[in-house]
């Protein structure tokens, strides 16, 4: 500003010059920038404290696996995803983003995930189906994956120790969910449990096959591709095939040619070739 004083006589401008440099007009670009800027942040903060507020009450019941459905799928959808509204870059930071945490507390939340295995209104293998064919699921479906999953990850024996009723809930999950790769528990059960696994892909596949417009079948492509799903193929693929729509579109085929018939080799021939004189009886 000295300067400024000094010089303006000389340089008429020096004082618009000097306004320039340290003020805007006040429907400047970057002043309406910067306070799009502070409201987004006073909403975030916002955010924050009325998260913190309602979910507070409800970090013991996580840590048990009692919360409720809704919180477990807000908790499953953070870990894997986020929200557009949430930051983080790895599922700890996303969790503990929206408990408003400390990070001792969402590794914690994070660690019990497991125990939702446990509960006991998981809903069942054909409650989650009926609800698939609806373009439906049940909020807690997507947290008992992310609980398998950890499971497994930290104890791969621990899926030879599921239940039978609990398999056949979590193949349900995931035959519905049809997201993402192929869980390595689902591998292992179709593997060492191919009895509990093979009633599950029967019933959700041939209730598939029933509906008018063919779509996509979770779990059929592996059957003749994936060497630890031989005995599963052995146990559905014959259902499978007698099933299978006499009248198929283009989809249809194309699950036909590439996951099903691939499979045959794993039957005995004489099974095999049973199989493919009644279907051509039925086309007859």
């Amino acid at each position: 500003e000295s300067w400024v004083d000094e010089h303006k006589a000389r340089w008429r401008d020096a004082v618009r010059w000097l306004d320039d440099a340290w003020s805007m007009p006040l429907d400047h670009w970057q002043g309406k920038q910067d306070k799009r800027r502070r409201q987004a942040e006073s909403q975030r903060m916002t955010g924050e404290a009325e998260r913190k507020q309602s979910l507070e009450p409800h970090l013991l019941s996580l840590l048990d696996g009692s919360a409720l459905p809704g919180l477990f799928h807000r908790i499953a959808v953070a870990h894997e995803h986020g929200f557009s509204d949430l930051r983080g870059d790895t599922p700890l930071q996303r969790v503990r983003n929206l408990l408003v945490s400390d990070e001792a507390t969402a590794q914690a939340t994070i660690d019990a995930l497991p125990l939702v295995l446990a509960r006991n209104d998981l809903p069942t293998m054909d409650e989650a189906i009926a609800a698939e064919a609806k373009s439906k699921h049940f909020y807690i479906q997507p947290a008992a994956l992310l609980a398998a999953r950890l499971a497994f990850e930290r104890d791969p024996s621990v899926a030879r120790q599921w239940p039978e009723a609990l398999v056949q809930r979590l193949v349900a999950y995931y035959l519905t969910d049809g997201t993402g790769d192929m869980p390595g528990w689902y591998r292992e059960l179709a593997q060492r449990r191919p009895e509990w696994v093979a009633p599950v892909l029967l019933t959700y596949s041939l209730a598939k096959f029933k509906r008018k417009a063919f779509q996509a079948i979770t779990g059929l492509w592996a059957l003749g591709s994936e060497t630890d799903h031989v005995a599963l193929a052995r146990l559905s693929l014959p259902q499978l095939l007698a099933a299978f729509p006499l009248r198929a579109g283009e989809q249809a085929l194309g699950t036909l040619n590439r996951s099903l018939l691939p499979a045959l080799p794993v039957l005995e021939d004489a099974q095999a070739a049973a199989i493919v004189r009644m279907k051509l009886r039925q086309t007859a």
